[in-house]
């Protein structure tokens, strides 16, 4: 799970099913300089981790403030971004702690303040090549710069003050299964997901409310980054092992005399090399005829005056090597 020591009480996690995501870590974190201008250390309050996409798959993201955190602001509030798209700001102060949240899409309302939620899905990034889309491979390009990452920025902010305004997000996500962009957007880069959204559902409407921030936006007090990516994807950057190549097959096992393991020519005693001597000797003398066949003479029978001549067909041989002449 993805922790961090300086705001222990405070969690963040992506699930599907109901179900936390399996984490595998980022041991090479982009775009976190170790210290920034007014010895800010970034790197120190941020945590990356990849996750899976299934392509289909609705997914939300899970917020968590346990009494393990030490509050020491009036309110901690998490800033939601999907694929570099800020998508809500939720809040708990002291009263509400421990607390959990759950972001399971964007939420919008209408001018009558019906409201509507259009749920998260992993979908895969479908390219074109029809020139026609070439104008908007632009503005492709840098949608797909903050594509397949799942950031939740935490700060300390004021006391929450009521608000009448209703901010509306961007509805730069698609809405659909998958997302088309020009193959020149993706610059020669390998990416098969993004995020969509799904069919709206009617939810009731959320109080809105404003507060300052305590730091200054510039400076979370913790950054936590999930880079969904395909399970092909993460076998090709060693995060998930490889399938592993079928084994060679063995050797085939040495010929054995059924008792006593490998034969061995010098394990026989005298006897059975001669005898063995003898059954080579018949093969050679009975087998294949090389240059011109070899004539057996055959000794002639005489029976009533007549004689007949008898061709002798070969025999099938099996030779036994044990040297047991038992029956």
């Amino acid at each position: 799970m993805a922790v961090l020591e300086n705001v222990r009480g405070v969690k963040v996690t992506v699930c599907t099913d109901d179900q936390v995501l399996q984490e595998y870590d980022d041991d090479e974190p982009e775009d976190v300089p170790a210290v920034e201008v007014g010895g800010y250390d970034r790197a120190s309050k941020t945590v990356s981790k990849y996750i899976e996409a299934t392509t289909g798959k609705a997914f939300y993201i899970k917020l968590e403030i346990t009494k393990a955190y030490k509050l020491d602001s009036p309110i901690v509030s998490f800033h939601v971004f999907v694929d570099g798209i800020k998508v809500v700001s939720l809040n708990g102060g002291k009263k509400e702690i421990p607390l959990t949240m759950e972001v399971k899409g964007v939420e919008n309302e209408l001018d009558n303040r019906q409201a509507f939620m259009m749920p998260f899905k992993f979908g895969d990034i479908i390219t074109s090549t029809d020139d026609s889309k070439l104008a908007s491979s632009k503005e492709d390009a840098t949608r797909l710069s903050a594509v397949r990452e799942i950031m939740v920025k935490v700060y300390r902010k004021s006391r929450e003050r009521p608000s009448a305004s209703r901010n509306r997000p961007r509805m730069n996500l698609a809405v659909d299964k998958s997302m088309l962009v020009h193959e020149k957007a993706l610059k020669g880069r390998a990416m098969s997901h993004g995020t969509v959204l799904g069919a709206p559902q009617p939810i009731s409407a959320s109080r809105h409310s404003r507060s300052s921030f305590l730091d200054g936006k510039d400076y979370p007090i913790a950054i936590f980054q999930f880079k969904y990516r395909s399970k092909e994807s993460l076998k090709s950057l060693l995060i998930l092992e490889r399938t592993p190549e079928p084994s060679p097959s063995p050797p085939p096992a040495p010929v054995s005399n059924g008792a006593s393991g490998p034969f061995d020519l010098e394990s026989l005693d005298a006897t059975q090399k001669a005898k063995l001597q003898e059954i080579l000797g018949n093969l050679m003398g009975n087998g294949a005829q090389s240059k011109g066949e070899r004539k057996i003479k055959r000794e002639r029978e005489e029976t009533d005056s007549k004689t007949n001549k008898r061709s002798k067909r070969g025999k099938r041989v099996e030779i036994d090597l044990t040297g047991d002449n038992s029956d």
